[in-house]
């Protein structure tokens, strides 16, 4: 009896092997470049970086094992991990194209590894994130183009020639607290102290790239998504974001003579905000994302994070407050234009990007 049943047990394993082996879709090898949807050509030996599923669950719709086309689990298999440091913190795997296989539906599959047929669908992956495109390796290749409150102040002063003694206290204050109050209170030692900041200041004017382009991360709204576009509309809530506040003024010790800092209250000013109005999305993605974003009571949260690259262009003067119907102004305005927008379901701006508006 046992052995009857050990005979029916292997009966239908092998029964399922050749059900698995007929399920499994036909293919041809193929060595030759491939160019995917983004216009990009790759290669043998060309890198993948696998990043999170187009779902944000565990298992990817596009990353699949064995020759029935398998969905992975995530960190079910690892290649060589990213290395790149604090930015990516290791959760990418960096993959090497191995062969590519053309199926009968016209998939192509970048296989990166053959004894166990790990293999990524290039457009499909590329089109839900769930490889990196060239726009996300832009993104962090230099991170010094991100863009911090200490920067406005600098470029703020750059622009307006401003060196004087409240400037120099107050760039001690901000960005060297723990010593400015070692000091204030005795006038030798905070004499040599300012002495020291404003070199010091004068240097980093100097040395700051007014015309570089900078990255700022920020939040932002979209509406609902036009099937004609193919994209979110956005949603802008005043072209501003503001830097560098004046809230502390009246907290701040005075120095040995009862002076106080008149401190900066400045904002980022995107004057072309009217170009970039829309987030691109494919249509298979933008569902993921709003299924995601769903609440149990259908609720559905439409703020996203974005990351605007910019260039500094000038400090906004009188006549130019009035002519954008800018109202309030207590605060300064550094006028900026924008070049293009990263989008990020990640409030970090660093994991499950989205697309790039240019």
């Amino acid at each position: 009896m046992n052995q009857i049943n050990l005979i029916t047990k292997l009966f239908v394993i092998v029964l399922l092997s050749l059900s698995q082996f007929t399920n499994a879709q036909k293919f041809e090898k193929s060595d030759d470049p491939f160019t995917a949807i983004n216009g990009v050509t790759y290669h043998l030996g060309d890198t993948l970086v696998v990043c999170s599923p187009a779902d944000y669950s565990d298992t990817y719709k596009y990353y699949y094992i064995g020759k029935n086309l398998t969905p992975q689990k995530r960190g079910a298999y690892r290649s060589d991990v990213i290395n790149k440091g604090q930015d990516f913190g290791g959760n990418y795997e960096a993959h090497i194209i191995k062969q590519f296989r053309v199926y009968d539906d016209n998939r192509t599959l970048a296989i990166t590894n053959k004894m166990f047929n790990f293999g990524i669908d290039i457009n499909n992956a590329l089109q839900t994130g769930e490889i990196a495109c060239p726009e996300y390796y832009e993104y962090w290749e230099d991170t010094t183009r991100f863009f911090t409150p200490k920067n406005a102040f600098i470029a703020s002063k750059k622009l307006s020639g401003e060196i004087n003694n409240n400037v120099i206290k107050e760039y001690a204050f901000r960005y060297d607290r723990k010593a400015y109050k070692q000091n204030y209170s005795d006038e030798f030692s905070f004499h040599s102290y300012v002495s020291t900041k404003k070199k010091e200041l004068i240097d980093e004017i100097e040395c700051f790239e007014i015309g570089r382009t900078y990255i700022q991360p920020v939040t932002l709204e979209f509406g609902s998504y036009d099937f004609d576009t193919e994209s979110f509309p956005m949603n802008w809530d005043g072209e501003s974001v503001r830097f560098l506040k004046d809230q502390t003024e009246t907290l701040i010790a005075e120095d040995i003579n009862g002076q106080g800092i008149d401190l900066t209250d400045l904002c980022i000013y995107f004057e072309n905000t009217d170009a970039f109005q829309k987030i691109k999305l494919n249509p298979n993605k933008a569902k993921l994302l709003i299924d995601y974003r769903k609440s149990s009571s259908g609720r559905v949260d439409r703020t996203i994070s974005a990351g605007i690259w910019f260039k500094i262009k000038h400090l906004a003067d009188e006549q130019y407050c009035a002519k954008k119907g800018i109202k309030d102004l207590s605060k300064q305005y550094l006028v900026c234009e924008i070049q293009r927008i990263d989008f990020f379901e990640d409030k970090t701006c660093k994991y499950r990007y989205l697309s790039t508006s240019k």
